[in-house]
């Protein structure tokens, strides 16, 4: 994959020309590389484009809503990908680009107010890079990543020796490491003449992985500047083939993680498991303080990684820093430099999978239309790293944004809110989405049809029946999915939502707190009354199945 190096800004800000001048200086370098502009107005593919800036479609802004506009531009750029620049990525070429999608991101959120900006640009993101299939190497970025995970891995060593701090570790990485080493992993420390070996495994985990990666290069140039008494490869085999690979770094009074890999033979042999027994007790020979296994992004059990590193700080927990603080000039472009730099850090990436340039089935939503938007992943916490002090481990509140885009057509008549989406639904993009929430099995039931236990199959269940669905919050302080934790509500533009759809004569909520939030925060301006309904969360314990079906049924038919 090559590199896509966009200039944005205002109207008359050189865009244009600094994209040119660039494009001179490293042609004059020898660099090989393909200039595009959005839009293209010599292609075909702008039509829609120009027609709407000609007035085709109407003399106001607001006579062509951002979803649709949107949609004109993202078709012109996919065009250009697959007829034009496309194949020149993707062989290793460089493309800079005059504008692309996040000049269209901040004109069109100017239609809409801010309450809606979240959700206009989850669904923006998500329908470029996922439904049209111009995916980034880059996965899962947040709307506010910055640089470093807040959240830390730590392993104070306290003068122990590796078997000393066995112990402390979780009973499953004790049984991994003891595994590894009764099935012939063996370990060993290399130096710069057999990074290449690092690099192999490494190309194969971010494939794997879907994520990016350093070239060769980079990570010869830290081990020259380090030297092989402080920077070293480490590598976990097993009958001479390498298996697992890392680079660990020594310095102050720590000794970093940086790197890992794995190959994808042998899993099974847990040599990641041996190289870190192997990389620690490296750490407590040097007499340092802490062994620094560096961040996560996800503090759920569902994530290999957390689960990984938190098995070696089993009796630490995570650790939370402080954070990067920036100070805000300007409001409004601080919220659209935090939006559009996650992703540009995406396309500087590459899809290791080479095989996420095609069109996906669920695609186009537009108000009005067959099936609404998933939103784009939750956001993941970030920051620098500090010193270590042990906090209480993933059970923390945590401020979050609700990154779906209401389920809705012209046809609906009934409006099921719930309070925010759960974890496990902002990380699927999909509401109620943990397995064992019965909401699609009780909707299903109503209707006498099967759950379709996909998300689309799941859409189309609910709106084929006139339903629509949504949440009461657009944004909250909440540890977990505890609706009972919920602190600083802001709810959603609802009484727009019903103004918009004005088939909508019915609204429920599931769950006494969703129904109390409505009650307080929405409906004395939407004019439109709840119904309460039980939660259909594991949770609630107290409602089984069959009872959850009839109070459903008596509301909702």
């Amino acid at each position: 994959m090559g590199q896509l190096i966009i200039f944005e800004g205002l109207d008359g800000s050189g865009k244009g020309t600094q994209t040119k001048l660039t494009a001179q200086r490293l042609q004059e370098q020898g660099k090989d590389l393909r200039q595009v502009t959005f839009p293209n107005y010599e292609s075909d593919s702008s039509a829609l484009v120009k027609m709407y800036l000609s007035g085709a479609f109407g003399d106001k802004p607001d006579d062509v809503n951002a979803y649709a506009a949107s949609s004109f531009y993202a078709v012109d750029r996919y065009a250009s990908y697959k007829t034009d620049w496309g194949e020149f990525y993707r062989e290793g070429g460089l493309v800079l680009s005059d504008r692309y999608t996040t000049s269209n991101a901040v004109h069109q959120c100017s239609k809409l107010p801010p309450m809606h900006w979240d959700g206009f640009l989850n669904w923006l993101f998500d329908f470029e890079y996922e439904k049209l299939g111009l995916r980034c190497r880059a996965r899962n970025c947040g709307l506010h990543d910055q640089i470093q995970p807040r959240f830390n891995m730590f392993l104070p060593l306290e003068g122990k020796t590796l078997e000393e701090l066995m112990p402390t570790f979780g009973e499953k990485t004790r049984y991994n490491i003891r595994l590894s080493a009764r099935k012939g992993v063996t370990t060993r420390w290399a130096g710069a003449e057999e990074l290449e070996t690092f690099f192999r495994i490494y190309l194969e985990t971010c494939e794997r992985d879907g994520i990016g990666h350093r070239p060769l290069d980079y990570f010869q140039r830290m081990l020259e500047a380090y030297g092989p008494e402080r920077c070293r490869v480490c590598l976990a085999e097993y009958e001479g083939e390498p298996l697992a690979a890392a680079i660990a770094l020594h310095y102050g009074r720590k000794v970093f993680y940086i790197y890992g890999a794995s190959s994808n033979e042998k899993r099974n042999l847990m040599p990641a498991y041996a190289m870190q027994a192997e990389m620690i007790r490296w750490a407590c020979s040097l007499g340092v303080d802490f062994y620094d296994f560096g961040g996560v992004y996800s503090l759920s059990k569902e994530n290999g990684l957390y689960r990984f590193k938190e098995g070696f700080c089993h009796s630490v927990g995570v650790t939370e820093l402080a954070g990067e603080f920036d100070q805000v000039l300007s409001p409004f472009w601080y919220w659209a430099f935090l939006r559009g730099k996650p992703l540009l850090q995406k396309l500087l990436k590459d899809n290791p999978a080479g095989n996420g340039h095609e069109m996906t089935p669920f695609v186009l939503i537009r108000p009005g239309g067959r099936r609404p938007p998933r939103g784009a992943m939750a956001p993941r916490p970030a920051g620098p790293s500090l010193h270590p002090a042990p906090t209480g481990g993933p059970s923390m509140p945590q401020t979050v944004l609700h990154p779906l885009a209401p389920l809705i057509t012209a046809e609906s008549h009934t409006l099921i809110l719930g309070t925010m989406p759960s974890p496990r639904s902002r990380a699927e993009t999909f509401y109620y989405a943990h397995p064992q929430n019965r909401f699609w099995p009780v909707i299903a039931a109503l209707y006498g049809e099967e759950d379709p236990k996909t998300s689309e199959g799941r859409a189309e269940l609910l709106l084929s029946h006139g339903l629509a669905l949504w949440d009461v919050l657009a944004s909250c302080t909440i540890t977990g999915a505890a609706d009972s934790t919920i602190r600083d509500p802001i709810p959603n533009d609802i009484p727009g939502l019903l103004r918009q759809y004005p088939g909508i004569t019915r609204i429920a909520a599931t769950g006494s707190t969703a129904a109390q939030l409505y009650r307080r925060l929405v409906e004395p301006q939407a004019g439109l009354p709840a119904i309460g309904l039980p939660s259909p969360s594991a949770a609630n314990a107290r409602t089984s199945f069959p009872q959850l079906v009839a109070a459903y049924r008596a509301a909702l038919l």
